[in-house]
């Protein structure tokens, strides 16, 4: 039996592409997202929670850090410092309502990759829209 000539439009794993429009898709799922909320925590409050982590292993109380911040190389520290990162994150996503009926592609343009040749190590497919539960769908008349 003959083999079938591929379609040259599918796109598959290991194929060499050209890009010609640099848009990547990031995450695909609702508008906030835990590593931005993370982010943002670290950001603002990276410094107050080695404060209080350095208050309280020394025993005193709240002190400043040096405006010189840095997190200590030591990896338990860093560890516990994720932690406490991680349960202020998700603390803060609940009071923004994450989650929700949306699921949307959150993307990001890379212009410098515009043109460039790559090889495709991945195709994953998913799925966006507003979700809507059986109770609300339409019944048919019977």
């Amino acid at each position: 039996m003959k083999p079938r000539k591929l379609n040259p439009k599918i796109i598959r794993v290991y194929d060499t592409v050209k890009i010609v429009n640099p848009v990547f898709v990031i995450r695909c799922g609702y508008p906030l997202g835990a590593e931005d909320m993370r982010q943002e925590i670290r950001e603002h409050y990276g410094r107050a929670i080695q404060d209080l982590m350095d208050s309280v292993r020394n025993g005193n109380k709240l002190v400043s850090s040096d405006p010189n911040f840095s997190l200590s190389s030591c990896s338990s520290e860093e560890r516990s410092h994720s932690k406490i990162i991680d349960a202020l994150a998700y603390i803060r996503l609940r009071a923004k309502d994450f989650g929700g009926d949306k699921r949307t592609l959150h993307t990001k343009v890379i212009e410098e990759l515009r043109g460039k040749e790559t090889t495709v190590q991945e195709i994953k497919i998913v799925k966006t829209g507003t979700y809507v539960s059986g109770n609300e769908l339409p019944q048919p008349k019977g």
